[in-house]
């Protein structure tokens, strides 16, 4: 691993346990800071792996954004687990909004690292890939946080479980392995989805409300990806 790497991870690391410190104030334990130390270095490690076999050198500045906003969701993460056994944590992230607000900052860092690549014509595969990915993490973190927190059957679950179930499915179908082209519909599709999990957490939602925006974020992403599929089936003979 180059240096520039390293440095990259040790400045990610120190900016995850600062945000801690920041956010866990004096709930933090070392228990706590273990748990989030040890999901981020699994995650870094998964990340730095498939970078290592690329072409690239070092991280793009968009790639380190990504990289930021993955350690806000490996945050959130922990706060999701240890709020469920922790009344203080709770409050912290649920009754005091701070699970909403890191979650719509990391959702803002989206939209910032997708400029910044394009702006800087520094785009990548990896790049790509590592946004996306980062993209459904959060979505799976949002739903880990619901399904723990918020009393939410398993089938919150599917909303992350899209994206992979599409590329289990190209594994058999090679048609759905067409290129689609850009949408700004399917872009707006993730971000609502996405908006409406982190909203969904508001703790004054009656349950009326909480239900209706939970089903209304499935319903978006259901359609998106049917739309996606549909499109990709009618065009199957096509070239390209």
């Amino acid at each position: 691993m180059s240096k520039y790497n390293l440095i990259t991870i040790s400045f990610t690391y120190f900016f995850s346990v600062s945000l801690l410190l920041l956010t866990f104030k004096e709930q933090l334990t070392v228990f706590i800071l273990l748990q989030n130390s040890l999901f981020f270095l699994f995650i870094s490690y998964l990340i730095f792996k498939f970078f290592s076999t690329t072409e690239l050198l070092k991280f793009s500045l968009a790639s380190k954004i990504t990289y930021i906003r993955l350690t806000i969701s490996i945050l959130l993460l922990t706060a999701s687990i240890t709020s469920s056994i922790d009344a203080a944590i709770s409050r912290i992230f649920y009754n005091e909004s701070a699970f909403i607000i890191l979650a719509l900052i990391s959702l803002l860092l989206d939209g910032l690292d997708g400029f910044i690549a394009r702006r800087y014509n520094d785009t990548s595969k990896f790049g790509e890939l590592f946004d996306q990915e980062s993209d459904n993490f959060l979505m799976f973190v949002l739903s880990i946080s619901l399904y723990i927190n918020k009393d939410i059957g398993l089938y919150i679950f599917l909303i992350p479980a899209y994206r992979y179930i599409f590329i289990a499915l190209m594994t058999k179908y090679s048609w759905l392995k067409k290129t689609l082209p850009d949408s700004i519909l399917r872009k707006s599709a993730c971000v609502m989805t996405t908006l409406l999990m982190i909203i969904s957490h508001e703790v004054y939602f009656n349950e009326y409300i909480f239900n209706f925006i939970i089903n209304l974020a499935l319903f978006i992403i259901t359609f998106s990806f049917s739309k996606d599929i549909i499109w990709l089936y009618r065009n199957k003979y096509e070239k390209g």
